[in-house]
């Protein structure tokens, strides 16, 4: 496999015969990342109400927790889950263009697990 850029990899065969149903997942999860990365603007989108609490500079609301346990699919569309952590701010704080803060955040959440914790130093910035 081959990342050609931000948007594009390349997966190389040995041989000629791509199984169908490999193709069949990866046309599948295409579909679903444009499905979430368009959730993601739609949601950074959204001004932040006064009342709602700030992480930092920026007015959009955020969701703090983005994965995938977080997201519910319907229908053609998709929503985010488990809003307790919500916040307003910069919408990189929740596609973590701004890691270092969001790990320190994320290391004084009392609900990790003790794995978690120990994978933390595994991340790269």
């Amino acid at each position: 496999m081959y990342a050609l850029d931000a948007r594009t990899v390349l997966r190389r065969y040995r041989r000629r015969d791509v199984p169908a149903g490999e193709v069949a997942v990866i046309r599948m999860l295409v579909r679903h990342a444009r499905l979430l990365a368009d959730l993601h603007r739609r949601l950074h989108g959204i001004a932040a109400p006064e009342w709602l609490p700030a992480i930092g500079p920026g007015g959009a609301v955020i969701h703090l927790d983005l994965h995938p346990d977080n997201v519910m699919l319907h229908g053609n569309g998709a929503l985010f889950i488990d809003w307790a952590n919500a916040r307003a701010g910069h919408w990189a704080d929740d596609v973590r263009a701004h890691l270092p803060a969001a790990i320190e955040r994320r290391l004084s959440d009392p609900n990790m697990t003790a794995r978690e914790r120990e994978l933390i130093p595994l991340v790269r910035v």
